[in-house]
């Protein structure tokens, strides 16, 4: 994976649009086969629809804003598992101070991420021509 730049963008939309695509051509199949005949494709259905934790965190901060105080309960003791999943995480992993502050990154990187989604979307197409990532 390049380290940033273009060809992190690249890299990037062609893996998430590879990803939705995935989602588009195999969720209805897969949904019905669960429901009607095989119960133990719902686990790689679900997973398959799992959206990347940026996205979720980025829902949930729009939920936290919606004045519904019901909604916003949620959405902050959402965020604060998620923090909670990550921090163990580093935690666990023997990380440090300077990885618990990489997370002050996370709005630019969410920013990033919304940038990417034209990209995203038309690498889901199925007429995409593939194109190296520069390295």
């Amino acid at each position: 994976m390049p380290a940033g730049g273009t060809g992190a963008s690249t890299q990037r939309a062609r893996w998430e649009g590879g990803r939705l695509r995935m989602i588009l051509h195999n969720v209805p199949a897969l949904t019905e086969e669960a429901v009607l005949s095989k119960p133990r494709l719902l686990e790689p259905l679900l997973e398959l629809l799992l959206l990347p934790l940026a996205i979720h965190v980025l829902v949930l901060a729009c939920t936290a804003v919606v004045p519904i105080v019901l909604a916003q309960i949620y959405a902050i003791f959402a965020v604060a598992l998620v923090a909670c999943h990550i921090s163990l995480g580093i935690f666990r992993a023997g990380g440090g101070l300077s990885d618990f502050t990489a997370i002050l990154a996370l709005p630019g990187y969410l920013a990033w991420k919304l940038a990417l989604l034209p990209a995203t979307i038309r690498s889901a197409r199925s007429d995409t021509e593939w194109v190296r990532t520069q390295r």
